[in-house]
């Protein structure tokens, strides 16, 4: 997952008329947890009184029509858009816009860059590409991987399930020996 941030905002002048918003960017494949921190960095705007919007495309009704939720269920309460300019006004109630799978909607730049010119911090999570691997943002090293147990275990030096076994039984004891260390 790639990590995109503008400049800090000082919070105090959010909704003055010449008060710079932000844009903070998350990228990465599926399964990498681009829910997971778009969820994690809503909730510490909610700790510090800032007041969120989170938008979830209206089509990704896997788990819930009417939460945001990640593939373990972490969840916040979210509304529902194929199309974020209907949410403009909605939009200026709240300092924080939180947007989840950010590349199903056609007027995500503009929205996202109409909102940070208001003053807003808008966050973004969406893919790095598509299924045929285009357009696809190269990232550097802060862009999150998508862990899936079948390649790991493919590239792994661990081939098999006695090798596997070993290497656990093998961490087992170097944690026994640091905590009698103790």
């Amino acid at each position: 997952m790639l990590v995109v941030s503008a400049p800090e905002v000082n919070p105090w002048r959010l909704h003055s008329s010449n008060s710079r918003g932000q844009i903070q960017i998350i990228f990465g494949p599926m399964f990498s947890g681009k829910t997971t921190e778009l969820i994690r960095r809503l909730k510490r705007y909610e700790v510090a009184n800032h007041s969120c919007l989170i938008i979830k495309y209206a089509n990704d009704t896997r788990y819930s029509t009417e939460q945001l939720s990640t593939h373990d269920h972490q969840t916040l309460p979210a509304i529902q858009a194929t199309e974020l300019g209907c949410l403009k006004d909605e939009s200026e109630k709240y300092s924080v816009i939180g947007i989840d799978e950010g590349q199903f909607f056609s007027d995500i730049v503009e929205f996202a860059e109409d909102m940070a010119n208001n003053g807003k911090i808008v966050i973004v999570a969406a893919l790095d590409g598509t299924y045929q691997r285009q357009v696809e943002i190269i990232g550097g090293p802060e862009k999150y991987k998508s862990v899936c147990r079948t390649c790991y275990f493919r590239i792994s030096p661990v081939k098999d399930s006695t090798q596997l076994l070993h290497l656990v039984e093998k961490e087992k004891s170097v944690v026994v020996h640091q905590l009698n260390m103790n």
